[in-house]
């Protein structure tokens, strides 16, 4: 794929500063702002409180760009009895209420068939 054809196609788009976004993904300023402002202070207290990253990754604040962004959805590719996830990503109990700071992504996430009954496979 040539250089940034996915930003001419409007897939994905590259923006200085992230206002820039607001306008190209409708998105709601009050959100965008509250979380750029609840991540950079994260970043400066080094303790991600919200997913646990270690402090040695909380080095670079969100401050200048240029950010790229693209849409994306919550699917799954391959999952037959893995761990249940919800639209965040929270593994999820089998009442389907979130388990308190676990997350599971790819392959073993989804979980369509979380209590598999499998025959012929």
């Amino acid at each position: 794929m040539p250089p940034w054809t996915a930003v001419r196609v409007k897939v994905f788009s590259k923006g200085r500063p992230l206002r820039i976004w607001r306008k190209i993904w409708a998105w709601k300023p009050v959100n965008w702002k509250k979380t750029v402002a609840r991540y950079n202070d994260l970043v400066k207290a080094k303790s991600d409180a919200d997913f646990g990253k270690k402090a040695a990754y909380m080095i670079y604040p969100v401050k200048s760009g240029p950010f790229y962004a693209f849409e994306t959805q919550v699917v799954s590719l391959s999952s037959i009895g893995g761990v249940r996830v919800n639209d965040r990503l929270q593994v999820t109990d089998i009442n389907a209420k979130p388990v308190p700071g676990l997350y599971a992504v790819g392959n073993v996430a989804g979980g369509f068939l979380q209590r598999p009954l499998l025959s012929a496979l």
